[in-house]
């Protein structure tokens, strides 16, 4: 029996994600360390350059969106994934603060940005239409494998041969994974003379029929930014980045304050990774069968509890409980697209996404910098945290309270 091609295009972008974000993602805060100690740099200062990056990274998504629904994703894939392994084996050459920054916006954050997230996003988008929220599921457990890959082997080859020469490494390893998996992804089922799914393509009247129905039912730009659910959406995901973009810089340099060492940190990030691919399959096969929203609510929820438990861990069993929580809570990921699929259709899928993405990476931005300055100023990240929370319960709330913008008949979902 042959196997559906999207089944490939899947795995393709499986591997271009673990192997394009796992070091941003994961990778900033293994560096963090062995970058404080050879500068002298402050927290917030480093962190800065991870929010800078981020800036960077969500106004590429929202023009790299535009250019994903044209020239479609393998494209952007080549070009992007080209410039972030450039980008980190110049990081090796860093020398001075300013240097460290332009690595960090113009050419890792464009690329990650530009090349793997928006990209891969759509190509499963195109590809899965009854299975999209499990199919997301899985490509969203990439960013977990690459996680759980990176943050322990990396923090080795940082001990062993020096944080320039793992950047080095890293962008070799981006080379030789990542771009022949790019040249196996096609962008559509359509060009290869497939329909989503795997299943029979329409031909004739029925295919004409189709097509003009799903058409009909997908929102232009214009439209999609005239509704309120679109905003709401994107402050969900703001509120919701803001705490979990500060855990993943800080939660090594956090962890050796309370008195594990560096190595350990380093591979208790990774099961924070390993521990969430679970839950990011749970929660994207739950959405094909259930409420995504009401999902999407639950999922921040266990979130803000594993923010509650970090704050009061203290020995290796209750680090181990915040990990549970805050890894299941990853399951928030698959349903982003999801519900933007079933939202506003898929003409304009990527350009969408990629506006709602740079929306919502203010709170990326945010997040790193208040849990750096909390940090340099209080000589703790309480006050951080307890902000996070806030701003979690928000996000449960209107994600529960936010419906889907009135439709058209004919585009079938459970929101």
């Amino acid at each position: 029996m042959r196997i559906f091609y999207g089944w490939w295009v899947l795995a393709a972008s499986v591997v271009i994600t673990a192997f394009g974000t796992g070091p941003l993602f994961y990778g900033f805060g293994i560096f963090f360390p062995s970058i404080q100690q050879e500068f002298g740099w402050s927290r917030a200062v480093i962190s800065g350059a991870y929010s800078a990056a981020t800036i960077m990274g969500g106004l590429t998504t929202m023009v790299v969106g535009f250019l994903v629904d044209r020239l479609g994703p393998r494209k952007l894939m080549l070009v992007g994934i080209s410039a972030a392994a450039a980008g980190y084996v110049v990081l090796s050459f860093v020398q001075a603060l300013w240097m460290f920054y332009a690595v960090y916006i113009v050419l890792i954050a464009v690329g990650i940005y530009g090349g793997v997230n928006s990209p891969t996003e759509a190509a499963i988008a195109y590809w899965f239409v009854r299975r999209r929220a499990m199919a997301q599921g899985m490509l969203s457990s990439a960013i977990a494998i690459g996680g759980m890959t990176f943050a322990p082997l990396l923090a080795m080859a940082i001990l062993a041969y020096g944080w320039r020469n793992a950047a080095i490494a890293v962008g070799a390893l981006m080379v030789v994974c990542c771009i022949p998996a790019a040249l196996a992804v096609r962008d559509r089922p359509q060009q290869m003379g497939l329909a989503p799914d795997g299943a029979p393509p329409p031909s004739g009247k029925h295919a004409a029929v189709g097509s003009a129905a799903a058409r009909a039912n997908d929102m232009t730009v214009r439209q999609a930014l005239a509704t309120p659910q679109f905003w709401l959406l994107s402050a969900v995901l703001a509120l919701k980045f803001m705490g979990s973009g500060a855990v993943f810089i800080h939660l090594i340099p956090y962890l050796v304050d309370r008195g594990f060492d560096r190595q350990t940190a380093a591979n208790l990030l990774g099961l924070v990774a390993l521990v969430s691919i679970p839950g990011r399959l749970l929660f994207g096969y739950l959405g094909d069968r259930m409420s995504k929203r009401m999902l999407m609510s639950v999922t921040i929820g266990l979130e803000a509890l594993g923010v509650v438990l970090l704050m009061v861990a203290t020995t290796l069993p209750q680090v181990l409980l915040f990990i549970a929580a805050f890894a299941l809570s990853m399951g928030t990921l698959p349903l982003i697209p999801a519900i933007r699929a079933e939202y506003f259709g898929l003409r304009n899928f990527a350009t969408l996404s990629g506006i709602m993405w740079g929306v919502s990476t203010a709170g990326i931005v945010v997040g790193p910098v208040v849990a750096g300055l909390s940090f340099d100023v209080t000589g703790s990240y309480t006050s951080a945290f307890m902000l996070f929370i806030g701003a979690y319960a928000l996000a449960v709330l209107i994600s529960a309270l936010t419906p889907p913008p009135p439709r058209k008949a004919g585009l079938a979902g459970r929101s």
